[in-house]
């Protein structure tokens, strides 16, 4: 690979495929594919010479006319290119600001071209099925914006399309060759260890390697970003990239414009128009995976230790679209009838809009605690939460309602260990409350599934109040 030019390269891999604006087919697709996934493992060569061509092709993939529907393919191509190119940032400072530039601009040409045609009065079937793979498309960018492996031996593309050989590097100190190991313990943001679900057993059985090989045909996933035990940092964004982000979602992400979306994916579905399309609505998968890119994005900065004036104005911001899309999620399952996951289950291709739901509150939750930035706004989410746990669901999901139940406690004990002086005076009470009273979702699961199912959620909730109580006494 060393003396391989980079004319060879363009020919071997590239061949044909110049950006210009043709059907993007399946060759063309595993031709851009194959260059991103050589960038990765060509330790910086030809970097230089191959991404600009990449980034150019990238920027008009929104206009490009695509051919050999399935799955559906807009949201499966952009996911991968996208994780190719995120990857690259991480892994060379020198080229990260280009390649992000080229993200934000394919964001907002993207965004620009939904917000058209849902503004026309009455826009052609044509121009409806356009706008469901344009949103693909994004779904498919969101899933892998920022996302990145933390090994270059290892690339998250890999885990999706694993090399034919194995790789092999020398060990500087004993001069001998060692063979990498594969992907490791890679994971997904929707895996039922993140958040409990009915189908946890079904994921956690099926054989690792053949699950992310899948994963983008499970429904907003993404990879889960590495665990960092200090304070380096291999990648974070500016807080002026994620100013333009959060400016493209909430200008995505408003009632109005999500009502036509999923209208117009009602009529599409219905149609058959697109193969494979599982989109009956979209609001809630577009929610899930805007608000989890927006999680990650901001997860390397603590509100606590950045400059008073931007965590006051950053905390504001989060916190109120995390507030305002939370209320949705929740008046959205208040209004579902039971009949709905039932359809799901007859029907595999169509998303489950009640687990997307649930699943986009939680992290909405998680990033409430992130934006909280001192004692009285974390005495105010406290009671939030609590509020959350004590409210009577009148609807009957209260099984689907575990999910969300189990993140809010966690979302206390996140707050109490963020500010240890509401965990002894509000953070414990609550809890206790909660289980020994009990709650008005633990009475419903009581009822509807037996004693011997909720004593098992009884013991992983006594589990959570002993760690809590532990934690207290360490700290003081």
């Amino acid at each position: 690979m060393n003396s391989v030019p980079v004319k060879k390269v363009l020919k071997t891999l590239l061949d044909g495929v110049d950006g210009s604006e043709k059907p993007l087919n399946y060759n063309a697709r595993t031709k851009l594919l194959a260059v991103g996934i050589y960038l990765l493992y060509a330790e910086g060569r030809h970097l230089n010479d191959l991404l600009p061509i990449l980034l150019g092709i990238y920027r008009s993939l929104p206009r490009l006319k695509w051919i050999d529907d399935e799955v559906p393919i807009q949201e499966q191509f952009a996911m991968c290119f996208n994780t190719v190119l995120s990857e690259l940032a991480s892994n060379y400072p020198d080229v990260r600001d280009i390649i992000i530039s080229a993200q934000i601009e394919v964001f907002t040409v993207t965004s620009d071209i939904i917000v058209d045609i849902c503004d026309q009065v009455q826009p052609q079937f044509q121009t409806k099925c356009y706008l469901m793979r344009i949103i693909c498309f994004m779904i498919g960018l969101l899933r892998s914006f920022g996302r990145y492996s933390g090994d270059k031996d290892h690339p998250l593309i890999s885990a999706i399309y694993p090399v034919p050989f194995i790789i092999t590097k020398i060990d500087a100190q004993s001069n001998q060759t060692t063979a990498c190991i594969g992907e490791g313990t890679l994971r997904l943001t929707t895996d039922s260890e993140n958040f409990l679900w009915s189908d946890a057993a079904n994921t956690e059985k099926q054989d690792q390697k053949e699950r992310l090989q899948k994963m983008f045909s499970k429904h907003a996933s993404s990879f889960v970003l590495p665990t960092v035990f200090n304070s380096n940092i291999p990648f974070k964004f500016t807080i002026a990239e994620l100013n333009s982000f959060s400016d493209i979602m909430e200008r995505l992400l408003r009632r109005p414009l999500l009502d036509i979306m999923d209208a117009y994916a009602t009529d599409i579905y219905i149609a058959g128009q697109i193969k494979r399309f599982p989109y009956k609505t979209l609001s809630e998968c577009l929610s899930l995976v805007f608000v989890t890119a927006y999680r990650d994005a901001y997860a390397p900065y603590d509100t606590l230790k950045l400059e008073k004036s931007l965590a006051q104005k950053l905390s504001r911001e989060v916190k109120a679209f995390a507030i305002e899309l939370y209320s949705k999620g929740e008046d959205f399952l208040n209004a579902q009838k039971l009949n709905d996951d039932e359809r799901t289950l007859r029907c595999p291709l169509l998303i489950n809009r009640i687990k997307m739901s649930v699943l986009c509150s939680s992290v909405c939750l998680e990033l409430m605690v992130w934006a909280t930035c001192d004692e009285i706004d974390a005495e105010s989410l406290h009671a939030t939460i609590a509020d959350r746990l004590w409210h009577v669901h009148g609807h009957r999901h209260a099984s689907a309602k575990i999910s969300l139940t189990m993140m809010a406690l966690e979302a206390l004990g996140s707050l109490a260990v963020k500010f240890p002086t509401i965990a002894a005076t509000l953070t414990v009470n609550s809890v206790s409350q909660f289980l020994v009273e009990p709650s008005p979702v633990f009475s419903k699961l009581a009822v509807d599934l037996g004693v011997s199912f909720l004593s098992y959620f009884i013991a992983n909730r006594m589990g959570a109040i002993l760690f809590v109580s532990l934690w207290i006494k360490m700290e003081t």
